[in-house]
This record gives structure tokens, sequence and C-alpha cells, in this order.
């Protein structure tokens, strides 16, 4: 069973233990927090690069997730942003992704910014993400997802040249095919047990954006961490990060799960082309990779709630 309010957060380097996270949320001004924990290799005692940090509440946890998303966390050395995923965000097997995508987003729209100006006007709004690239900057659009396809045709059919995020009306389409791809590769809006964002990766390459994941952390599609493994933008997904899947490992190789995928080199004349079939394989293969980083992920935690609890 699932924590009331915990809150995933990934991409940690070695030195982020629970104190310097309780630091750093009270030098945000963060309340309602009730503990952190952040979890460790089960084999070798070292940082797993991921934790929960638990709220009084799931409402908390969640406007936590979007006021800090893709923030700079404060005195990480380099800076490493926060990858929070929670929950709520996942999709359960066989739901459909009731996403849209939001676009002419001026820069000072952030996370937070478009999930309020949302959930004013659909309650059922789980989550908002602005893309950010890896500098940390907005690429100009980003995701929503609702809780029915009633507020999602709703939206689609009302909020295009609405006013009041940002400095110019906003654009609102349905998140195709590919954005969804990588929307859940990149863990922004999932949870755990969804592809999304998982915890034993190297964070110090992925600093483009906050998890839902994606965020790495417990969710893309789904969490992952997130906030989560780095998922790849150039298809307009939810994290920043610039590395392909790896083999069996983790991120940042070039191959997929079970097998070494080379990039092609650019089609000869007369040749087939096949770099689509390329990308389109990487991003199936981080979505797989993170899924099962995910899953060993919340078991751990949930095990260690159980542990405490019979203690």
């Amino acid at each position: 069973m699932t924590r009331v309010g915990a809150l995933w957060i990934g991409g940690l380097e070695p030195y982020m233990d629970e104190k310097f996270l309780t630091n750093a949320m009270m030098a945000l001004g963060q309340e309602g927090v009730v503990s952190i924990k952040v979890m460790t290799n089960k084999f070798t005692g070292e940082p797993a690069g991921y934790g929960f940090i638990n709220f009084e509440s799931d409402h908390r946890a969640i406007l936590t997730m979007h006021r800090l998303g893709g923030k700079v966390i404060p005195n990480s050395n380099p800076p490493v942003r926060f990858k929070l995923n929670h929950n709520s965000t996942r999709l359960l097997p066989g739901e459909p992704d009731t996403s849209i995508w939001v676009g002419d987003l001026t820069p000072e729209v952030d996370d937070f910014a478009l999930y309020q100006f949302f959930s004013h006007r659909y309650t059922t709004v789980r989550c908002a993400k602005v893309v950010l690239d890896e500098a940390g900057f907005s690429k100009g659009y980003g995701f929503v997802r609702f809780g029915n396809e009633v507020d999602q045709q709703h939206s689609l059919a009302n909020m295009t040249g609405e006013q009041g995020l940002g400095g110019k009306p906003i654009k609102v389409s349905m998140a195709n095919q590919k954005n969804r791809a990588a929307m859940g590769a990149m863990g922004g809006m999932g949870g755990p047990g969804g592809p999304g964002m998982g915890g034993h990766h190297k964070p110090h390459h992925q600093n483009g954006g906050g998890g839902w994941g994606n965020n790495d952390g417990p969710g893309g599609g789904g969490g992952a961490d997130n906030n989560w493994p780095s998922a790849q933008n150039q298809h307009g997904g939810w994290q920043g990060g610039s590395t392909a899947p790896a083999a069996a490992g983790g991120p940042g190789g070039s191959s997929g799960p079970g097998g070494a995928m080379q990039q092609p080199q650019a089609a000869a004349a007369g040749q087939p082309d096949y770099t689509a079939y390329y990308q389109q394989y990487q991003q199936y293969a981080q979505q797989v990779q993170q899924q099962q980083y995910v899953a060993a992920a919340w078991s751990a935690y949930q095990q260690h709630q159980q542990q405490q609890q019979h203690q």
C-alpha cells in the first residue's frame, strides 16, 4: 500500500543524505514535511540515488512536486535540479492517457503556474509539466494530464487563446504519439509502476527537468527518477538529458535492452534510412528500462515501510 503523502525524489548525488535534503526543504520554506528517507543499495549500503519525502498529505506533496520540479536544489554543487514524482500521476494498466500539449508558454511559466492555471478550471488535473532544456530553461511548451477524457476534450475545445498564463495567449492540442512516447520516457507524468524515472543512474548528467518525473521519478507513463534515467528532449520529452538507453544496465549507453543496437549511419544512396526506426526503438527501450527501475525502487520502499511498522 502506498504511503499517504509520499513524494518520490530521484537524481540524488551520493552526498545528498537526509540531513542535506531536510536543510534544502527548509531553505525553500516548504512546509508539511514529516520525514525524509534516502534509499540505499541493500547489497553495498551505498546511496541508491533516490528517496522519498513524506508529507502530511497527498495534497501538500503534489503542490510541492509542482513548486519545486525542475528547480535547483539549494547548496547542490554542481547544481542539480529537483526530480520529483507522486504516485497519483501514474497511469494504471489499460488507462487512457488523457494528456494535452500546451504551447506558447513564456519563460516565466513553470510547472506550478501551469498546474494552477488548469487546476483552477478543471478539478481532475493530475499533473502539469513544462519541458526544460538541459540548461533548465523553458522550451515554451508543456503537458497537462487530466483525470478523465471529458475534461481533456473540453480543454482542447476551449483553452486555445486563453490568457492569464504568462505573457501571451496559449495554444493547446492533443499530445501526439511522439510526445506521448517521450513523455513516458521522461518520467514526468506517471508514477511507480509505469515507465519513468529510475533510481540507479548518474544524476549529474541529468539536469534538464523535474520529474514527473518525470524526472526521472516513479512515473512517466510514469517514476523518474522520474525523476526520474534521462530522457531525450529532441522528441518533446518531459525531462532533460542527452544519453541513450544502455543495453542491460542503465541510462548512458547507446544500446537498448537485450542487445547492442548502435545508431545507424546515414543511409547511402538507394539504401533505406533506418534512423526513424532507431529513434522509436530508443524511446521504447528507455520506457521498458525505466519501468523496471521504478518497480524495483517502489518495491524496496514498500518493504522498508513494512519493516518499520513491525519494529
